[in-house]
């Protein structure tokens, strides 16, 4: 048997790291971030507690990366629409597909980043990152607003933000029960006629 090439062991960091964050990620969720201890998130990815601290400096450190990649996928889809050749309200009915498509695809993985987020040591820890990156969405969303025309486009993106995050949180609760391909066809009715 040859040895391993330098791919194949980033390959298996690579994969190491993803077990262990989201092994932390679903028992930051289920538990709380402050009741989740290392040794528990070893336990959990079936790793050693110093495999955890061979790629992550502190809970503190995992948690925060577990919250970059979230996210690092809304930033790539802002990146997307921002280059995409489309019109304003092309691009805005681009965003809320997304948006649908994504809750929909990775469900599981939103559902638990959607838990953490509103968990008081959490926000007190990453305020800062979760409102930079909102403040990047609202002014995007703005943005498409007033190309469009909107008489108020603060106001429709805060709506609009509003609407999809209850859509969320219902869909989370009903699930299967919850009407998604209608509700996306009234939003876009709504907001992009």
């Amino acid at each position: 048997m040859s040895p391993r090439t330098s791919e194949q062991y980033q390959h298996i960091r690579d994969q190491s790291r993803k077990l262990i964050k989201n092994s932390a990620l679903v028992l930051f969720s289920k538990n709380g971030f402050s009741s989740t201890k290392v040794d528990d998130i070893a336990k959990h990815a079936k790793v050693s507690k110093g495999l955890i601290y061979n790629y992550f400096s502190s809970k503190d450190d995992l948690l925060k990366e577990i919250l970059a990649d979230a996210t690092l996928r809304g930033q790539k889809v802002i990146e997307k629409i921002e280059r995409l050749d489309l019109s304003a309200r092309e691009r805005l009915k681009y965003l809320v597909e997304y948006i649908f498509d994504m809750m929909q695809e990775d469900f599981e993985y939103w559902k638990l980043v959607n838990a953490l987020s509103y968990q008081e040591d959490v926000l007190e820890l990453l305020s800062h990152t979760i409102k930079e990156y909102l403040e990047k969405m609202i002014s995007i969303k703005t943005q498409l607003f007033k190309e469009i025309g909107s008489p108020d486009p603060l106001i429709d993106t805060y709506s609009l933000s509003a609407l999809l995050d209850g859509v969320f949180v219902q869909y989370i609760h009903l699930q299967d029960n919850y009407p998604m391909t209608q509700m996306k066809k009234h939003i876009l009715e709504t907001y992009l006629k």
